[in-house]
């Protein structure tokens, strides 16, 4: 059924402001081996710095000094395929004592798409500019590297997204092709192409696979044959989204968006419209370009899902009728602890949210402690969590260390100075991804 739309109108605030190089890290890159030796990284603290006297200042932060009490101290690292995209708090942090680099050639798309890793029980996957999928292990040796594309497609600097059923690799691109390789060997079963590109998440269900192309169609494929099985077509765009598609797996129904800031959800088994809102008003197509989504996530048989227009919602996955709405505006995926949702925007603004009233409780400002040129403008590109703090990378390539209970910023790292990707944690370790190196800390 179609539910009433939503509409609010985005507030944007502009920052303008300097930061501080506190840390610097270097290394050279080793000829013979895949990742360089580990090296230490120099940390101190962080000195609290009022940015401009006279700038504009921005009047979100709330109940700052705060702290926010968590009942558990995480969960043992159990692996596990995540179909509700919800990350999960562990009972460890990083002592970054331990710090290697991998130099890979320059991706010039890595600014336009965002870059995940995908990964198994016993290893993960990445690509590089060519369109090569690396398979590295649990320890971070690289088992194999294969590609399957044509010299002209080569050309193209293919930027792959890729999904795994333990069995079989799902690989799926932005020239329109999506083909399935042995995971074992890297070896190529089939390969097929697609009327429109690919820009999403990959979903696995049995002997089939889910995702979503730019012309905003949802398609249910078959693993063994590559073959379309149904496919679901929801309200199209000429505009390619900035920010990869999501979806996610739960009771029975495919729920995922599209460019235009829809939310459907359908029957897993045959594509069967079940509900659908949409998260924008009349004017989304003099703004689609600049429209952005967090992840959905699902946590406790709730659905949450931002957008950079100023609205975070709490639905319900089986109906889509509103829980709560949020004035909160930010594409970058919701954490979910306990009785607690925590957001964090570009701008540098760590909130904290009642998950059952959806209340603000606190809101940080995280950037008033770091100072960096005027020209360019700092913004937060993604974060991740341990069991007592969040790990905040940034657009010129620095990692904050916040502390969970308080929201304050406890240590810094400078890896480069430009753009880095959201941390993940796999296997026990951080990995981030720049445009030509990938990052790997104990």
């Amino acid at each position: 059924m179609m539910l009433k739309k939503y509409y609010w109108q985005n507030l944007t605030n502009k920052l303008k402001f300097l930061i501080l190089s506190i840390f610097v890290f270097s290394c050279s890159f080793s000829n013979s081996d895949f990742w360089t030796d580990a090296k230490n990284i120099e940390t101190g603290p962080v000195k609290e710095t009022l940015l401009f006297s006279d700038r504009e200042k921005l009047n979100s932060e709330l109940n700052s000094s705060l702290k926010i009490s968590l009942n558990s101290s995480g969960k043992d690292y159990i692996y596990k395929k995540n179909n509700n995209n919800n990350l999960e708090r562990y009972n460890f942090d990083f002592s970054f004592k331990n710090v290697s680099k991998s130099k890979l050639a320059k991706n010039k798309k890595f600014n336009f798409f965002q870059s995940d890793i995908d990964y198994y029980k016993k290893g993960f996957l990445f690509f590089d500019e060519k369109g090569s999928i690396l398979n590295f292990d649990i320890n971070s040796n690289l088992i194999w590297k294969k590609n399957h594309y044509s010299k002209k497609d080569k050309k193209l600097s293919p930027y792959l997204f890729l999904g795994n059923n333990e069995k079989y690799i799902v690989a799926t691109d932005d020239i329109a092709k999506y083909y399935l390789l042995d995971l074992k060997s890297g070896n190529l079963i089939w390969s097929k192409k697609n009327t429109s590109p690919f820009n999403s998440q990959i979903k696995f269900s049995k002997d089939y696979f889910f995702v979503i192309d730019s012309e905003n169609i949802l398609r249910c494929i078959s693993i063994k044959t590559g073959e379309q099985l149904w496919n679901v077509q929801t309200e199209s765009s000429i505009i390619r989204s900035k920010k990869r598609l999501s979806l996610v797996l739960n009771n029975g129904l495919v729920i995922f968006n599209n460019s235009l800031g829809d939310i459907t959800a359908v029957n897993i088994a045959n594509g069967e419209l079940v509900w659908q809102i949409s998260t924008q008003g009349v004017d989304i197509y003099s703004n689609v370009h600049s429209l952005e989504m967090s992840d959905l996530i699902i946590k406790n048989d709730t659905l949450y899902v931002a957008n950079n227009r100023n609205d975070f919602y709490s639905l319900d996955p089986k109906s889509g009728i509103l829980n709560w709405k949020q004035s909160i505006s930010t594409n970058l995926d919701p954490i979910i602890l306990e009785n607690y949702i925590f957001l964090l925007n570009k701008d540098g603004y760590l909130s904290v949210i009642e998950v059952i009233s959806g209340n603000l409780i606190r809101s940080s400002y995280l950037f008033k402690s770091i100072k960096h040129k005027k020209k360019h403008k700092l913004s937060a590109t993604g974060f991740t969590l341990s069991k007592n703090n969040f790990y905040v990378t940034t657009n010129n390539g620095k990692l904050l260390v916040v502390n969970i209970e308080t929201g304050k910023i406890t240590t810094s790292f400078n890896f480069t100075k430009k753009k880095i990707s959201n941390p993940q944690v796999i296997h026990k370790k951080m990995y981030i991804v720049s445009d030509d190196f990938i990052i790997r800390t104990d």
